[in-house]
C-alpha cells in the first residue's frame, strides 16, 4: 500500500505529536438480543467531532475499503461502498457507508463467521496506516458488532416476550472463554485476508477518493485486477 498508506502514515504522526485522545473502555458483554443483530449491512460510525479533512477521508477510504474488498472475497452480497458523509437520525455523523445486507438464519460459528471478517477487515485496513487509529473509539461499532455475532454463535437463546429471541448475560457469562476463541479466530482470518489484499484495499481507496461512490462490479474489478492469480 503505497502513496496512500504514506500519506495516512503522516497524518498519523502529526496527530500523534498534538496528542490522541483515551480509548473509550469496552465494557463486557452483557446481554444479545437477536432480533437486534445480524451480520452487518453497513458501516455507520460515529466520528463526530473529528475533522473531516483530507487525511481523515484518507483513512476513511481505506476503512471501507477494507470492508468492501473483505465482502467481495468472501462472496458476500457487497451492493455498494462509499465515504459520502451524512448526518444520521439520531444526530451522529456518517463518514462510510458499507452496503452489504446480509443476515444469516443460522446461529452457527460457521455461518457467522464471514460477518465477523467483515466487520473486522474496515478498522483493521484503517490500523494498517495509521495504528492508533482506533484510540478514539471510532471502531467500537464494528467490535461490537464482533462481539454479539460471537456471543450468538456461542450461546443458547431463549424466546422472550412477543417472540423475540435473547440471549440473558448469566448465559454470556458462561461461555465467555468460548466467546473470546471466536472472536480471535475471527480477528486472525481478518488480518489474514487485510494482509493478503492489502493491493486491492488501497486501490479501492483511491477509487472512493476519486469517486466517493463504487458499485459491487467495481470493487470486483480492482480485487481481480489486484490480486495475484495464485490467491484468487
Amino acid at each position: 500500500m503505497n502513496m496512500l498508506i504514506e500519506r495516512t502514515k503522516a497524518a498519523a504522526r502529526r496527530k500523534k505529536r498534538l496528542g490522541t485522545p483515551p480509548s473509550k473502555r469496552r465494557g463486557h458483554i452483557q446481554a444479545v438480543d437477536l432480533d437486534d443483530v445480524g451480520m452487518p449491512g453497513a458501516d455507520l460510525r460515529d466520528r463526530r467531532g473529528q475533522e473531516v479533512d483530507l487525511n481523515g477521508r484518507d483513512m476513511v477510504a481505506l476503512h471501507e475499503a477494507g470492508h468492501a474488498v473483505a465482502a467481495v472475497v468472501l462472496g458476500l452480497p457487497l451492493r455498494s461502498v462509499d465515504i459520502v458523509r451524512r448526518l444520521l437520525p439520531n444526530g451522529r455523523i456518517s463518514l462510510g457507508y458499507t452496503d452489504c445486507p446480509i443476515r444469516s438464519k443460522e446461529c452457527s460459528i460457521e455461518a457467522l463467521m464471514p460477518g465477523m471478517i467483515l466487520s473486522a477487515a474496515g478498522p483493521l485496513a484503517e490500523i494498517s496506516a495509521n495504528p492508533d487509529a482506533a484510540a478514539g473509539g471510532a471502531f467500537d461499532s464494528d467490535l461490537a458488532d464482533i462481539d454479539r455475532m460471537a456471543a450468538i454463535a456461542v450461546c443458547k437463546a431463549q424466546k422472550v416476550l412477543g417472540g423475540r429471541s435473547f440471549i440473558p448475560p448469566e448465559e454470556i457469562e458462561k461461555n465467555a472463554e468460548e466467546i473470546e476463541k471466536v472472536r480471535k479466530l475471527a480477528m486472525t482470518e481478518a488480518v489474514e485476508l487485510v494482509n493478503r489484499h492489502a493491493n486491492a484495499i488501497n486501490t479501492v481507496a483511491e477509487l472512493l477518493l476519486r469517486h466517493e461512490s463504487l458499485d459491487k462490479s467495481a470493487v470486483e474489478a480492482a480485487v481481480k485486477a489486484s490480486t495475484p492469480a495464485d490467491l484468487n
